[in-house]
């Protein structure tokens, strides 16, 4: 009995230790991810934290959101403040750089602005993508586990969104219908 209780307690050591392990890649998250929700998507595969101005490097950056003028000034790698310089800085490397689409900032304005701002804001986009640049969908929506989506998910969820995708095999509560319908975002399934 006892060899076995010791085989035990080495096979549940060894899996605890296994499921310690902190990931090699490190992941650094510029914006306040108030929830913790992009932290919690990626931290298997990352070490997460948010940033800092004491940071130098980091394997992956994920961008939460970018106003009109920090997207014109790294399209043209011209920094104005450390945040930029370290993005600048990691594009210029060659890292791995992403945006999520649901935070850019000038997407409000697209159906607004005139014909040539329009443009002048797609050309900033462009530039970003032919400098590697990948703007993401929210990995928050992919992750969600409660078949019961309630108004307050619906309104983390669709923040600067116009569509709402409604994961397979979940339903939304009468309230956050009312929510989407009230804010004209219409619904999608999976």
């Amino acid at each position: 009995m006892s060899m076995e209780i010791e085989a035990l307690i080495k096979a549940v050591t060894e899996e605890v230790m296994r499921r310690l392990q902190l990931p090699d890649k490190k992941m650094i998250i510029i914006g306040q991810d108030s929830e913790h929700t992009l932290r919690q998507c990626y931290q298997k595969e990352y070490q997460v934290s948010l940033y800092d101005r004491s940071e130098r490097t980091c394997d992956i950056l994920l961008i939460e959101e970018v106003e009109i003028a920090e997207l014109a000034r790294i399209s043209l790698l011209a920094p104005m403040n450390k945040k930029e310089q370290f993005i600048t800085d990691h594009l210029l490397e060659g890292r791995p750089t992403w945006i999520m689409k649901s935070g850019i900032k000038a997407n409000a304005y697209k159906r607004s602005a005139k014909y040539g701002i329009r443009q002048l804001l797609q050309e900033y986009e462009e530039k970003l993508v032919r400098f590697g640049v990948e703007f993401i969908e929210s990995p928050v929506r992919e992750t969600k586990k409660s078949k019961v989506i309630s108004e307050q998910d619906v309104i983390k969820l669709t923040k600067n969104n116009s569509e709402f995708i409604l994961p397979e095999g979940s339903f939304l509560t009468p309230l956050a219908k009312d929510y989407l319908q009230e804010n004209r975002i219409s619904i999608k399934e999976s």
